[in-house]
């Protein structure tokens, strides 16, 4: 019987050294889902931020090497007023499109044919609430054989066309 009382005795010490490992290891389950959510969210911000200096990069350069309007503009009835609205020079087009898409302009050769364009959007971390810098390039080139002013502009639309039944591409000499 002494044997059988020593064993009921270091169970009864066992168990008593094991209370609250529960509530530990509860903790520390709770604080890895805590850091997992905010790195995932982090993540998600960079990838968000990444997207959208990619766009503005891309749009910021097409815009560059898209004829406009030197004239003035008329209503047509359906177009609304753009954010190029009176800008002449592509680099005043990409900034003005890039500034509307919420980055900033790095660096732009911008030219009436080609442009290369890089931008940056700022992007806020949760920890620590640091503020990181996303950078975005893009190159749009228009063929020397497309002659800018043949290419139609939106605001010729005219009524009698169904909408979305366009001919936008420029003709190839």
């Amino acid at each position: 019987m002494t044997g059988g009382a020593e064993v009921a005795r270091r169970i009864a010490s066992q168990s008593a050294l094991q209370q609250g490992s529960a509530s530990l290891i509860g903790l520390a389950l709770c604080a890895f889902v805590v850091i997992a959510t905010l790195v995932t969210a982090d993540l998600g911000a960079l990838a968000y931020a990444r997207a959208r200096a990619q766009t503005a990069a891309d749009l910021a350069a097409l815009a560059a090497v898209t004829p406009h309007p030197s004239g003035p503009v008329v209503p047509t009835g359906g177009m609304p007023h753009g954010v190029l609205d009176g800008l002449g020079s592509p680099a005043e087009r990409a900034n003005a499109v890039a500034a509307s898409n919420g980055s900033d302009v790095l660096a732009c050769s911008c030219g009436p044919l080609e442009t290369t364009i890089s931008v940056r959007v700022r992007a806020r971390l949760i920890p620590f609430r640091t503020t990181v810098e996303v950078k975005a390039y893009a190159r749009a080139v228009l063929p020397p054989s497309v002659d800018p002013s043949a290419i139609p502009s939106p605001l010729d639309h005219t009524p009698a066309e169904p909408h979305g039944q366009h001919e936008w591409a420029a003709p190839l000499r």
